[in-house]
């Protein structure tokens, strides 16, 4: 019986592949700069070309970043979680930037949401996330004013979960969680220093205590190249 026989791989392809057992072996690790594309041709003995083609193949697929001036980063890991219970791990940073603090009235749907009447007070805060020292979250949150008095006072550059906890004695043992694809508009992408049109994902994340009752609701607007869902089978 004849055999299959493939054609063989472009030569970009051996070199993306040893460039990548790079970063898979932990020789070139998150964050670190690689060589030039001229030292790697030389190291490899071929064209420029080639090298930049194995990069650029790189790039796409988010293993490496280019910045402009700089030279060529291995990217940082994304931030996993499955698709039941999506978090954002602590290991990733848990720092935030403030960009927004008011007091408002509370509209209909987040009325329905937190079950508050129409029209009560309620705090919304706008941060951005930091995932490894990189923008890669911009969060929402809302919760009901009179159960977090001056909360002005204190600094919220951490997890919201761990202030409540330690200042109101408010513990979130569960939440529900709601997933969709989204385009980052001018505004969002500009705040996640990403480009307009780029696909994120829209986490709604409603905390609720052990007694089942909301207490916070928070939107999450997650750059694409910084997140993937995955699925656990049984």
């Amino acid at each position: 019986m004849k055999k299959n026989s493939y054609p063989p791989l472009p030569l970009y392809l051996h070199i993306k592949e040893a460039l990548k057992e790079n970063i898979d072996s932990g020789i070139w690790k998150p964050g670190d700069q690689i060589p030039n594309e001229l030292h790697l041709a030389a190291q490899f003995g071929v064209s420029r070309s080639t090298v930049r083609e194995a990069v650029l193949q790189m790039v796409r697929e988010d293993l490496l970043v280019r910045y402009q001036g700089k030279g060529t980063f291995v990217s940082h890991p994304k931030i996993e979680g499955d698709l039941v219970n999506f978090y954002f791990p602590s290991e990733l940073g848990t720092k935030h930037l403030m960009i927004g603090f008011i007091e408002r009235n509370c509209t209909i749907s987040i009325a329905k949401i937190l079950e508050l009447p129409v029209g009560e007070l309620i705090y919304e805060i706008k941060r951005i996330r930091y995932f490894h020292s990189e923008p890669a979250a911009l969060e929402t949150s809302y919760i009901q004013k009179v159960l977090v008095p001056n909360l002005e006072d204190y600094p919220i550059e951490g997890r919201l979960y761990d202030l409540l906890k330690e200042e109101y004695q408010i513990s979130i043992t569960n939440a529900e969680n709601y997933i969709e694809p989204i385009l980052l508009n001018s505004l969002e992408a500009g705040l996640l220093e990403t480009k307009m049109n780029k696909p994120g994902l829209k986490l709604t994340r409603i905390g609720k205590t052990v007694s089942d009752r909301p207490v916070i609701l928070t939107y999450s607007l997650i750059r694409g190249d910084k997140a993937r869902m995955f699925v656990k089978s049984k």
